[in-house]
């Protein structure tokens, strides 16, 4: 015969959940979770291995970044110069297209040479320049999209600052050179300068904005280095446009409206100096790391272990 041992009657009430739900967490009993035991020679380790691990990041927090190199500053300024010889040509064109046009034949009746004496611009009316205006900007798009990956693709980023810079000059010459050329050749003429201006400019300014981010020494100094290249740019055309309008008021009243051209191509004549006094870092292309790295074949090797099953 089996005995049962005698249980204990539990009554339940409306007190039971409420006399339950008293109990603290701390009177749980350990064995639910699983209790961690732990040696006072691992916690002297791991207290040891924390201790140099801060050490190692005091000493990596203290250590001064040097955001101001010359790369940053010369590609800053190199910026500076494009924006502001940039925004006088952006100032000049309309009022150039939009002046009073000189015959070619009663300009060299004067007996002057050209560069100092070339008066008015090309006369033409307010719909032809918005026209202009219009096929430049799709001129710029398609340079944009199509023609500045493939330059930098073949060229590589600095090579081709260097030579888009060096170029730009060309451009405030052949402007005032629009005043010599026929009637029946004046537009493709004058889109053949906007196609030289634009393929130099379009590509200038994202070359300036990578060069300056990879000049950069650190990520979080990308904030002060963009917003001081963006305030520089914006003094240099805050200056451009009164400049530009004062050297073309004074060209025109001396018969010599090419004058403010020159002026902004002596400007571009500065930045095409510059910007070979900016250093230029060793395999800074992809490609040419890529060429020059060798080719090596590395093995991965995986160890596998086997247990045998109780």
């Amino acid at each position: 015969m089996v005995h049962h041992a005698p249980t204990s009657e539990y009554h339940v009430s409306e007190e039971t959940p409420l006399m339950m739900n008293n109990r603290m967490a701390t009177e749980i009993e350990p064995q639910a979770y699983g209790a961690i035991e732990t040696t006072e020679d691992s916690t002297d380790g791991s207290i040891g291995d924390w201790d140099t691990l801060c050490i190692e990041n005091e000493k990596t927090a203290a250590a001064p970044i040097k955001i101001w190199n010359c790369r940053v500053v010369g590609f800053i300024v190199a910026l500076s110069i494009f924006t502001y010889h940039s925004m006088t040509f952006d100032h000049l064109l309309p009022i150039f297209f939009e002046d009073s046009r000189v015959d070619a034949v009663e300009m060299f009746k004067h007996g002057s040479i050209f560069p100092f004496y070339s008066p008015g611009g090309l006369g033409m009316t307010p719909r032809d320049v918005g026209v202009i205006l219009a096929v430049d900007g799709g001129i710029a798009l398609f340079i944009q999209v199509f023609v500045f990956p493939w330059t930098v693709k073949m060229l590589g980023t600095y090579r081709l600052f260097l030579l888009v810079t060096v170029l730009h000059p060309v451009v405030y010459v052949l402007m005032p050179m629009l005043l010599l050329v026929p009637e029946s050749l004046l537009y493709p003429a004058i889109y053949g300068c906007l196609i030289i201006r634009n393929i130099l400019s379009i590509i200038l300014y994202p070359l300036l904005m990578i060069l300056i981010k990879e000049a950069t020494p650190a990520p979080s100094a990308l904030g002060k280095v963009n917003g001081l290249a963006a305030s520089a740019g914006a003094a240099c055309r805050m200056i451009a446009s009164p400049v530009a309008g004062f050297l073309w008021t004074v060209g025109t009243k001396s018969d010599c409206s090419a004058l403010a051209w020159y002026g902004s191509a002596i400007v571009a004549i500065l930045g095409a100096v510059q910007c070979f006094s900016v250093p230029r870092r060793r395999n800074e292309e992809p490609y040419e790391e890529a060429s020059k790295a060798p080719n090596k074949q590395t093995v991965t090797v995986t160890e596998t272990e086997f247990y045998d099953s109780p």
